[in-house]
């Protein structure tokens, strides 16, 4: 090793040494092993910290909302709370200053996207408007490809004019760190078509449709039962498992259990040691969240037992209704103790924050929250019926969607079922459970629950972390436009009766909280096309114009397929009363010698099909 290199390794040591930064990969390639030991990686966080007076009053994102004073030193360590960030989706962040004088003043965050315990990798300093200024602060933050999976650091700076940077001191200002949760976000598998390359034909007018996202091509297609499917021989199942929904009654011994959507039955689980007032379901972290009767603090309920654990007190009086977003990771919350007043809940204190102001005479009884269309509803008693309404996240204001019915004056909880499309209630007065249309908010006695609920009660829908649903496109046009299942989970949708001899198309789209994966369009024609002899073709019929389109004589299957998309039948001359599909199994044309025919040449098709003993039709 020559002088001016025992000279650089020797200021990387003390660099090092003094704690005044790491050493770049550059630098670590200029030691010698024999004459100096350096670190390769940090094994913490760079340490950093501010003074004096410029704080940070509040973090919000997801469901982190943190209102603090200034920390002595200038730096908070709040890695014990946490939010969820999952890839694809957008979390709005706003950090606001708490000495909101200096118009130099600046804010910066910095994600450690890699877990590699460093904020200098590309994507990891992210841009907050409102920067350098006096805030609030404000940023939409997005995971990015190639994050890690799990908890990694989130560090929140304010600070004076200068370089902003997320390690080191800084004269005035100060530093929290937060824990983020990176979800990994996996976008559905594409549905498979059930028969690849090829038109299926001679499939039965009262098939059903099913399809999968492994990709094991089924040899027929029809699986030969009284209902054929036209399928693969395999199907993926959702990650989400069973949808429940959960209850809490307010009998004497506080059962907590699920209500069976069929029957309206409610079966117990557990007991909890208190009254109930409101549920909601995080699917992002698999927690059933509820408020008490007595004194409205916030718990979470196990879901095997119904034993509670206490987070702390909403510090209102009557929380009514729960709803958790998770996409923002939002509770939100209903206070109905003298008109109604929205909240969010800090799901690590459980401290309530107003939104907006109270809505004066509404006595909302339950909230939802439905992913899908972003919208908040909840149930309003005010005399002189019980309607469905949507509240505003923003300004906490309330719109009348319409009537649960006549007769239905008290309802105290409420749960939206996304795999479905629709809210559930119970009827006070009946005990009876209820489903809701949340688009007119009709309700539909289901059946009696079995149980006591009285005043306040808690529930919610529990739908899995990122269950994968079908929406089926089907018709006879391409592409096909008429959406005939919606929201499915099976991979199975009946089309209904179908008509004979016809070319349908059909398309699945799968969905999940990540996004949507499109299956090709495919196709198939259905049975019973019937078979005639007839007289002069070539007056008045065509097959499709002359385009180079040629058909092997061989391939008896695809002719018939071809013929009849485009409105032809085939027929043995002295057989009419055979049908195509009883031809197709013992009279063939011309083995498949590559003899090829442009279905444009009528004269040629049609002395082809006579020399065989063949004729052609229109269909009836």
């Amino acid at each position: 090793m020559d002088q001016s290199t025992n000279l650089k390794a020797l200021a990387v040591i003390l660099i090092i040494s003094l704690g005044l930064g790491w050493a770049t990969a550059e630098d670590a390639s200029l030691r010698d092993d024999s004459d100096a030991t350096i670190e390769d990686a940090p094994t913490d966080y760079c340490d950093a910290s501010g003074g004096n007076t410029e704080y940070i009053s509040r973090v919000k994102i997801g469901s982190i909302d943190n209102s603090t004073g200034y920390t002595a030193g200038g730096y908070a360590d709040y890695t014990a709370i946490s939010t969820v960030i999952r890839l694809s989706q957008s979390y709005n962040i706003t950090v606001t200053n708490g000495d909101p004088i200096y118009p130099r003043d600046q804010c910066g965050i910095w994600i450690d996207w890699n877990q590699n315990l460093d904020f200098d990798d590309a994507g990891e300093a992210i841009i907050m408007a409102g920067s350098p200024g006096v805030g609030p602060y404000t940023a939409t933050i997005t995971q990015p490809p190639g994050a890690l999976p799990g908890d990694t650091r989130m560090r929140v700076r304010i600070m004076f004019t200068g370089t902003l940077d997320p390690c080191g001191a800084t004269d005035y200002g100060e530093v929290e760190d937060y824990t983020i949760t990176v979800m990994d976000c996996t976008f559905p598998p594409a549905p498979v078509d059930p028969d690849p390359g090829n038109i299926a034909t001679d499939v039965p007018t009262d098939t059903s449709l099913e399809w999968n996202t492994v990709g094991k091509k089924s040899s027929s297609g029809i699986d030969g039962s009284a209902k054929p499917a036209y399928s693969d021989e395999e199907a993926i199942e959702s990650p989400a498992g069973p949808e429940v929904l959960y209850a809490a009654a307010t009998t004497t011994d506080y059962n907590f259990g699920t209500l069976d959507r069929a029957s309206g039955l409610f079966l117990a689980i557990g007991t909890t040691s208190e009254q109930m007032q409101a549920m909601a379901y995080d699917r992002n972290t698999d927690t059933v969240y509820a408020t008490t009767f007595s004194d409205a603090k916030l718990v979470t309920i196990d879901q095997a037992t119904g034993a509670l654990t206490i987070i702390g007190p909403t510090g209102a009086s009557n929380m009514h209704g729960l709803a958790f977003d998770p996409t923002t990771n939002t509770l939100y919350a209903m206070d109905a103790g003298s008109d109604s007043q929205l909240y969010t809940i800090n799901t690590s204190t459980g401290v309530a924050t107003p939104i907006g102001s109270p809505v004066v005479g509404a006595t909302v009884g339950g909230l939802a929250f439905d992913p899908g269309s972003n919208t908040l509803y909840g149930i309003d008693n005010f005399a002189p019926q019980s309607k469905l309404i949507t509240v505003n996240t923003t300004t906490g204001t309330h719109t009348v969607v319409g009537p649960l019915g006549a007769g239905i004056v008290d309802v105290d909880a409420l749960a939206f079922s996304e795999p479905e499309g629709k809210l559930y209630a119970i009827d006070d007065t009946t005990e009876n459970l209820l489903s809701i249309n949340p688009a007119t908010g009709a309700a539909t006695v289901i059946g009696s629950t079995g149980d006591v609920w009285g005043s306040t009660y808690g529930m919610t829908c529990k739908s899995g972390p990122c269950q994968i649903t079908y929406d089926v496109y089907f018709g006879t046009t391409n592409p096909p436009t008429n959406l005939i299942c919606s929201d499915t989970s099976e991979t199975t949708c009946d089309p209904g009766p179908l008509q004979p001899c016809t070319l349908y198309y059909w398309r699945v789209i799968a969905k999940n909280c990540c996004g949507q994966s499109y299956g090709g369009i495919w196709s198939f024609v259905t049975a019973d096309c019937q078979c005639q002899c007839w007289g002069d073709v070539s007056d008045g019929l065509m097959v499709p114009p002359g385009d180079g389109t040629t058909v092997d004589f061989g391939d008896l299957n695809y002719l018939i397929g071809q013929l009849a998309a485009n409105g032809w039948s085939i027929s043995l001359a002295d057989r009419p009363d055979l049908a195509c599909a009883d031809v197709a199994d013992g009279l063939i044309l011309p083995p498949g010698d590559g003899t090829t025919v442009d279905f444009g040449d009528l004269g040629y098709l049609i002395g082809q099909l006579a020399a065989n003993g063949w004729s052609m039709g229109c269909m009836p």
